[in-house]
């Protein structure tokens, strides 16, 4: 049987699991209150908790260990937020490797976190940690909950044909920071601007890897059908599940889509697509299109790049891309992270 790459699973072989193991039994547990439970394509659960929802997440951080504990609660922060819920704990599975854990690694680790968590007023509630055994750096596997009214959820569910999709900042800020962290001597031996570098090495910071402050503006302030947080298998992938999710094919266009700078310096070296490339620190968002302008607008006068770069269309299935030349080609995807080949 073949084994599967690096990466996310098949979402054929995911939704299998899903739906032999995971999907609540409505039979057993009649006191269920799980509203939304596992989906590809849909990161948080959603539990009905009375006049409110609980909203959960899970996520690693395993391809970089730099800045890990700050990397980790905005990752989960991501897709909480992304619900239109505000979070409100975390518990992190904290994986140490042997032989190269000290005191100032896990003081480093711990203090990130917690200053992270205190910016958008969450709690560690409790967690684990250890040294495992196998291990070439520290991972760490984090859990989030918050809470949002009902009337305010928001899913990947819930796109419509038509509706604008919205793209913040651009792709792919995670990909090319990780690609310039792990991968400084190559870049520099292939004579990669060594300033372009360093600016990626900062994408953590600027323009951020955190999606909370646009997502909590766009929800309080408009009608938002729709809301996605691109990370393994890139923009492409994202774009994919939302759409998927919401019955609805789509349609986008090529040069309007931003690239962080270094995204296709790096690509190019190493052949990798961008639209694939792990892409967090983007939010993808489907709004009425007559709401399209002035959300962009919006964003950007909040100091937040934003582009319309396509629509959901009426064809589930059917994602294309149109370049400047006028052509149109299918939209190429897949569950595989780019991000996994340069390893």
């Amino acid at each position: 049987m073949d084994k599967f790459p690096p990466g996310k699973l098949p979402i054929s072989v995911m939704n299998k699991i899903i739906e032999k193991y995971l999907k609540p039994d409505l039979k057993l547990e009649s006191g269920c209150r799980v509203i939304f439970g596992p989906h590809a394509g849909q990161d948080v659960a959603v539990i009905d908790m009375g006049d409110k929802y609980l909203v959960t997440k899970s996520d690693p951080i395993t391809f970089t260990s730099d800045s890990i504990g700050s990397y980790v609660v905005n990752i989960n922060a991501n897709d909480i937020v992304t619900s239109g819920a505000k979070p409100i704990g975390f518990q992190p599975t904290v994986l140490l490797p042997e032989n190269k854990t000290d005191e100032a690694l896990v003081d480093k680790i711990f203090s990130d976190m917690r200053a992270t968590c205190d910016n958008y007023g969450i709690t560690i509630t409790g967690g684990h940690t250890e040294i495992t055994i196998g291990l070439d750096r520290p991972i760490i596997c984090g859990m989030m909950w918050g809470e949002v009214k009902k009337e305010d959820l928001v899913t990947t569910f819930g796109g419509k044909p038509g509706d604008a999709l919205i793209l913040t900042k651009g792709i792919a800020i995670e990909g090319a920071y990780i690609i310039s962290k792990e991968k400084e001597a190559d870049l520099i031996q292939n004579n990669i601007n060594l300033q372009l570098i360093r600016n990626c090495q900062n994408l953590l910071n600027s323009p951020g890897i955190s999606i909370v402050k646009e997502a909590q503006l766009i929800h309080s302030n408009f009608t938002v059908h729709a809301m996605h947080d691109p990370t393994e298998g890139g923009f492409a992938m994202g774009l994919v599940e939302m759409a998927q999710n919401s019955n609805c094919g789509a349609k986008i266009e090529y040069d309007a889509i931003p690239l962080i700078l270094g995204t296709e310096e790096f690509c190019n070296l190493y052949g990798l697509d961008p639209f694939g490339l792990i892409a967090s620190g983007a939010l993808l968002m489907a709004v009425p299109k007559e709401n399209a302008a002035d959300i962009v607008s919006f964003l950007e006068k909040n100091d937040i790049h934003a582009a319309e770069i396509g629509i959901l269309t009426e064809k589930p299935e059917v994602f294309s891309v149109k370049y400047s030349s006028g052509e149109i080609k299918p939209l190429k995807y897949s569950p595989i992270d780019e991000i996994t080949r340069i390893f």
